[in-house]
Order: structure tokens, then sequence, then C-alpha cells
């Protein structure tokens, strides 16, 4: 938005504006959590599936991690969500609950009836 002297503001980073008429560059809302807001942004860029963001305020797709072991993120994630009962996720960055794979059973030929997981 120009200033007093016609000069265009930006957003700074981690907030966004997609108002006419600003006349500060606080723009109008900060980035959420799962998004983050680079200088200039109108909209807030979502953290891509495999990721998450739980602070509001960020400037960057670094700002965005890996979702740990054992855990699935969507897109704009803010919380790694666990894998569901009978699935394991053994790798960062899982995208959706079918996680890595599904747990196997186990039958022990020493006892046929211990099944363990």
């Amino acid at each position: 938005c120009p200033d007093s002297l016609g000069i265009q503001l930006t957003c700074p980073p981690g907030v966004f504006g997609d108002s006419y008429g600003l006349h500060e560059a606080t723009c109008d809302e900060e980035c959420g959590r799962g998004q983050y807001c680079p200088e200039a942004s109108t909209q807030p860029s979502l953290c891509p599936a495999g990721t998450y963001n739980n602070e509001t305020g960020k400037a960057a797709l670094s700002d965005c991690v890996a979702c740990p072991k054992g855990h699935y993120c969507v897109q704009e994630s803010h919380v790694p969500v666990p894998c569901p009962a009978g699935q394991f996720g053994d790798q960062e960055g899982l995208k959706s609950s079918s996680c890595s794979t599904q747990c196997t059973v186990h039958v022990s030929m020493d006892d046929p009836d211990d099944v363990s997981n």
C-alpha cells in the first residue's frame, strides 16, 4: 500500500494483508499455526503435508518441520497426529493416516497360542 510519499509498503514476514488502503506495514493478520508468510504475503502459505508448525507468525517454509516418526501430518498441520492402531510410522514426514505400513501379527512356534505384535 502506498505511504504518504506514494511508496508501496509490503507486509513484513510472519503477517499477511490483502486489503487495499493499509497505511502501515502491520497488515491484517498474523500467520496462523500450520502456515507461514514470507515478506509481502497477501495470503498465508500452508505447510505442506508431512510437515507441521505449531507457532503463529512464522515467515518461511523452513519453519514447517518434518512430522516425527510414529505420526503423520496433513497439509496445514499444527500438531502431529499419532498413527492409528494397527499402523506404524517408521520414518519422518508421513503424510496420511496409512502411515508406513500395517503392523503384522507374529505367532510363536514354541507356543501357537502366543500371538504378539
